[in-house]
């Protein structure tokens, strides 16, 4: 009975997939009614400016005389520079914290926030890679993060076209409520941890030990076992789902861009994630190049091989069957041609309005790649179709596996 009710639910699945992939999906974009957009001035002095453009170190204070967002002046507490690859790019990436809380609006809606991140996407191809996956991350309830475009102005010249987002410690400690987070070098480092306030020392030294354990039930135990063990400390379903996302867009480097977050409505610890950082959407390889990947990982469906625990689940017969039908779940949700449609719409809607002034793309000049509102608008096209064509892949993995 059972056999006949999986099988029953593979073929649902199939049906389902088929159904949304079965003719060519061409992306129709219309030009955008709203062409507002938000400007953020920085008035910084003169000396620093001449210095903004070469490799700074990350984390580097700059000294700001004034700040306005929209028409709104802003009193500023602290702004730093951010991100170890992006602080070597002439585009520089910020860290802000202002003195009050500013309530922002875009299309994802209102947020009050007092901390914030400027990205200034230079890795970012286009510059909606990122916006992409942060809203697919939404869309599958993994992480709801507060973003939008904006233009930064310094000293009066535009910087260009950044991504203004909420920072994904708030993710975790405001929206979640979470006492602690912890961001991962891989699953068995910590790189950074932060704490709510008045977190207990003792909750402390447990969030740190659960996080230790992962990597030890995949030393010690196998099968339903450490199904089990896993999911009492991870929520897997979550991590299956940022796991399965990036195979689906192919993305080259994240096994160091999560954040592990303790969630608050269980007795134990058992953590939840919050995603970050999604420049190295649709690469040809992994991180660790093709040639290791598939010495480790074969056929499996798992993009990047680097971090143990991703092994763990690709070489664990019962764990990788609970990845694979968890993929299976998700797959009509994560590629209807319908839903992408109309977000790949509304990055357009709200990205091509800051296209408008040359000065705010012809700097791309200095990104990984340069950018234009022609080619902008034909890599969107392009990197809808192949998502739809990635998903007829994926679907005839899925018959396989």
């Amino acid at each position: 009975m059972l056999g006949l009710k999986y099988h029953c639910s593979r073929i649902l699945f199939f049906c389902l997939i088929g159904s949304g992939i079965c003719s060519q999906n061409v992306l129709h974009l219309t030009p955008p009614v709203d062409r507002h957009y938000l400007i953020l001035d920085m008035e910084i002095p003169r000396s620093v400016a001449r210095q903004i453009h070469e490799p700074l170190r990350s984390g580097s204070n700059i000294p700001v005389q004034r700040m306005e967002i929209g028409d709104q002046e802003v009193q500023v507490k602290e702004i730093k520079t951010r991100g170890k690859s992006s602080a070597f790019f002439y585009r520089k990436s910020f860290n802000v914290q202002l003195e009050e809380a500013f309530e922002f609006e875009s299309s994802q809606g209102k947020k009050k926030m007092k901390r914030f991140y400027l990205l200034a996407q230079a890795m970012d191809t286009h510059y909606f890679r990122n916006y992409f996956a942060f809203t697919m991350m939404h869309e599958l309830k993994v992480a709801k993060y507060y973003f939008q475009y904006a233009e930064l102005h310094l000293n009066g010249v535009s910087e260009g076209i950044y991504l203004l987002i909420e920072r994904p410690y708030d993710v975790a400690l405001k929206d979640k409520d979470a006492p602690m987070v912890i961001r991962r070098l891989e699953s068995r480092r910590i790189d950074k941890e932060k704490l709510n306030k008045k977190v207990p020392a003792a909750l402390e030294k447990e969030t740190k030990k659960a996080f230790a354990a992962i990597p030890d039930f995949c030393k010690t135990l196998h099968g339903q076992a450490l199904y089990d063990s896993l999911n009492r400390y991870l929520d897997l379903e979550d991590y299956f789902s940022w796991l399965a996302f990036n195979y689906w867009a192919k993305n080259g480097d994240y096994t160091d861009e999560v954040c592990y977050y303790v969630q608050p409505d269980h007795t134990n610890i058992r953590f939840g994630i919050v995603p970050w950082d999604f420049d190295d959407l649709l690469t040809q390889q992994p991180h660790e190049g093709l040639d290791l990947r598939n010495k480790r990982f074969g056929d499996a469906m798992i993009y990047s091989s680097e971090d143990f625990l991703d092994r763990a689940i690709a070489e664990d017969s019962v764990l990788y069957a609970r990845y694979l039908e968890h993929f299976r779940k998700i797959l009509p949700k994560m590629t209807n041609p319908v839903r992408l449609q109309e977000i790949f719409s509304q990055i357009y809607q709200d990205l091509e309005p800051l296209y408008a002034l040359p000065a705010n793309y012809e700097i791309s000049a200095h990104d990984r790649e340069p950018t234009d509102p022609k080619a902008m608008k034909e890599n969107l096209g392009k990197v809808y179709s192949y998502l739809n064509k990635r998903t007829e892949e994926i679907t005839r993995q899925l018959e396989v596996n």
